[in-house]
């Protein structure tokens, strides 16, 4: 179950990717990454680990572009979340 609740105390940081600010919410180990930042990352390294491509690659890629819309509309900087995540967007 996903925590969608800032984290008590919390208070605003940089994503360390996209560059908007955010809250830790509890679900990215306080890495430093906005939510759908840490989530694109996280299906960026499987398709990397499983080498995966074309229709095995696409059903993460089209999860990652949802993501990637959501983040934009947040105040993300689309190019730099493609430009870190190669495997999905290479």
């Amino acid at each position: 179950m996903r925590n969608n609740r800032f984290a008590y105390g919390s208070g605003c940081f940089t994503c360390a990717i996209c560059t908007r600010l955010t809250r830790d919410t509890g679900d990215n180990g306080g890495c430093g990454l906005c939510p759908q930042c840490y989530e694109i990352c996280g299906l960026d390294n499987t398709v990397n680990d499983n080498g995966y491509e074309g229709a095995e690659k696409a059903q993460y890629v089209a999860e990652c572009e949802t993501l990637l819309a959501q983040a934009v509309k947040a105040g993300g900087d689309a190019a730099k979340i493609k430009k870190t995540n190669t495997f999905i967007w290479g």
